[in-house]
């Protein structure tokens, strides 16, 4: 009985397409993912900074981490890294930086998630078995920066010509 759920905040490893939640889907009840909940309880505004790509994320995201805290600046480095950003938000305010590592199946589950800044490595065939396609997979991880407006960052890997095409 789903009659009484207002919102449902679904786990990355719990696939979309489910009954279930096609269930929920279909009652037309709010589904989101744990990095938007995070974004939305952020009500000290601090800057995301979002990363993703089929390899390299975690390296990416710990060096961008590193280099915001030899800047001295109040950093955090979340998401799909190991450190949920939910865990995070409450410590924040204007001047902190959320260095975000976002996985596919955590940018399914976006609704108004914006960072700051996006940036896309790479693509290569990966997780096809909960994409089915690659290019269901591509435009999962593009939602990366569907968001964001003239006064925000993507940053795009001009030498993986599939992101590329993505500008």
């Amino acid at each position: 009985n789903i009659d009484d759920i207002e919102l449902v905040v679904v786990s990355p490893g719990v696939p979309l397409d489910l009954p279930f939640i096609l269930k929920i889907k279909e009652k037309n009840i709010e589904l989101i993912g744990e990095v938007e909940l995070a974004y939305r309880l952020s009500t000290n505004n601090p800057v995301f900074i979002g990363i993703t790509g089929t390899n390299g994320k975690t390296t990416t995201t710990s060096l961008v981490g590193e280099i915001f805290k030899k800047a001295n600046r109040d950093t955090y480095i979340v998401g799909n890294i190991g450190n949920p950003v939910i865990d995070t938000v409450e410590l924040t305010n204007e001047d902190s930086y959320l260095i975000t590592e976002l996985s596919s199946f955590q940018l399914e589950s976006i609704v108004d998630f914006k960072p700051k800044v996006a940036s896309i490595l790479n693509f290569s065939p990966d997780h096809l078995n909960r994409h089915h396609t690659m290019e269901a997979y591509m435009e999962a991880k593009a939602r990366i920066f569907e968001n964001q407006d003239s006064k925000d960052f993507c940053v795009l890997n001009y030498d993986d010509e599939d992101v590329r095409s993505l500008s």
